[in-house]
């Protein structure tokens, strides 16, 4: 359980740090989507977004998934991906000199 607290922390932190050295804001656009998104599998949705808007706990939780997919987002528009031929025993078991080099 500490592992997985940890983890979170870490993750949480370089987060905020892409977040303040790429000055990637919150979209308030996005988070509305996300709040309609939620509310569109109730009988109700207008009450759901009421709630959600009228809920400042409620609407953070919402707002940290929209922050982090943003963060995703940035950061998969900054990678630039290889593909490579390889075998599935490759993957799953990597030899020592391989594991080093990808590190």
């Amino acid at each position: 359980m500490k592992i997985r607290q940890k983890k979170r922390v870490c993750l949480g932190l370089l987060i905020a740090e892409v977040i303040k050295e790429n000055d990637i804001k919150l979209d308030e656009e996005l988070v509305r989507a996300k709040v309609e998104q939620f509310a569109s599998t109730y009988e109700k949705p207008q009450e759901v977004i009421d709630h959600y808007y009228g809920d400042k706990q409620q609407l953070a939780a919402v707002e940290n998934v929209v922050i982090e997919e943003q963060v995703v987002d940035w950061i998969l528009a900054q990678v630039k991906v290889e593909d490579s031929a390889s075998t599935f025993d490759a993957i799953m078991n990597p030899q020592p000199e391989a594991a080093a080099e990808d590190a």
